[in-house]
């Protein structure tokens, strides 16, 4: 079933029902991308750009698709992408051109791979996947079974046969219009911003689907309702005075670092920022494509990518420190008991990238942690699974 015919699934802790999930059809195909060596970026403070190389990938893929309504998940350094066997042929040299403009624009390695899901399916690993509806304006996909780590381990293996090599057809390229970057980092209304990442520990759980039903209730009594733990406020959102955040934009779109046509850009955006910093301080009624640019916060938080599963529980979150104490110490008697792994990153801040698809109403606004975020947080994980 494609993901645009999907039931629409209401609220995350009805994900993890059995008639929410379907098996991704077995002609389909998994692209993982990650940036190689992020957490050694993110720790010389390029954590800013890694974000954007992750981010990236999926504006090319929605200007290529002439839509932005597919399945795809934002980890922080890269994304997991659902790809049908009708497009994967263009899909994969767009993905290979955003990887080479990457590593031209920002020095950065994007690591892309594709993995058949038939191949996943002969080694009897399970993967299906739902829709979650966050705004009438983004549709995120759930991506549930083993399978999926079975595919990253795939890809991020040494000498893996899944990475892309080369492009097909030489006159591909990736087109990142509408990515923008023109917030301010968020500070915590709570004092914390923290990334968290959960993974059931399937042999001791049973199915992990019955843990995750039982264990968000649990998290949402610890940190409180979606008004309390939400990571972005209106009240905290402010248009960036940063020339750097600005550059990355005008650099993305044009992949040029200098010249007529990325100065052109560049003070196109300035004035943007300049006009919008106006109606919102103002209140006025200024129509940009589908946007009143003094509503423009209410969209940030309507249509925020910050919390998802995708084989595990990510969420940024704004906590109070006792808050995320009591969180801890929870999680911790819960992974001493086998029944998870965890992994956690503290900011005072959290990060927004958006993509803005320009050919219809989709957008998405990318939600991390600051100072790395997912990034650190996966690595805390993942040192936690090595040692069982």
């Amino acid at each position: 079933m494609k993901f645009q015919n999907l039931p629409v699934i209401k609220k995350l802790e009805n994900v993890f029902q059995k008639e929410a999930l379907v098996p991704v059809p077995e002609t389909w195909y998994i692209a993982i991308t990650d940036v190689k060596g992020s957490t050694k970026a993110i720790e010389s403070g390029r954590y800013k750009e890694v974000n954007i190389a992750g981010g990236l990938s999926i504006m090319a893929l929605a200007n290529a698709f002439e839509d932005m309504n597919f399945p795809f998940v934002f980890g922080g350094d890269g994304v997991t992408i659902l790809i049908p066997e009708e497009t994967i042929e263009n899909a994969c040299d767009v993905l290979y051109d955003a990887k080479l403009q990457i590593e031209k624009l920002y020095n950065l390695e994007l690591r892309v791979g594709i993995v058949p899901v038939q191949e996943l399916y002969q080694k009897n690993h399970i993967i299906q996947y739902g829709k979650l509806e966050i705004s009438q304006y983004y549709n995120q996909v759930i991506i549930y079974g083993e399978g999926i780590d079975i595919a990253e381990d795939w890809v991020k293996a040494e000498g893996s046969t899944y990475l892309l090599q080369e492009k097909k057809n030489p006159q591909i390229e990736a087109d990142f219009s509408g990515f923008t970057c023109r917030w301010e980092d968020i500070p915590s209304h709570k004092g914390e911003a923290v990334a968290l990442i959960v993974k059931a520990n399937a042999p001791s759980t049973g199915h992990p689907s019955e843990y995750y039903k039982s264990l968000i209730p649990q998290i949402f009594e610890i940190i409180g309702d979606v008004s309390e733990h939400h990571p972005i406020q209106t009240t905290h959102l402010e248009q960036t005075k940063r020339t750097e955040y600005l550059k990355n934009e005008a650099k993305s779109v044009t992949k040029q670092e200098s010249g007529l046509k990325y100065w052109l850009k560049y003070l196109n955006i300035r004035l943007e920022v300049f006009i919008t910093r106006l109606a919102l301080k103002f209140n006025l009624k200024i129509k940009a494509f589908w946007y009143q640019l003094n509503e423009l916060k209410e969209y940030q938080v309507l249509s925020s990518d910050y919390r998802k599963y995708d084989g595990t529980l990510k969420m940024i979150i704004s906590v109070s420190k006792e808050a995320r104490e009591n969180l801890e110490t929870y999680l911790q008697k819960e992974k001493e008991q086998g029944n998870l792994f965890y992994g956690l990153h503290v900011s005072d801040k959290a990060l927004m990238t958006c993509l803005l698809h320009s050919g219809t109403e989709r957008e998405v606004h990318f939600v991390d942690g600051g100072d790395g975020g997912y990034a650190l947080a996966a690595k805390m994980l993942k040192a936690q699974i090595r040692k069982t």
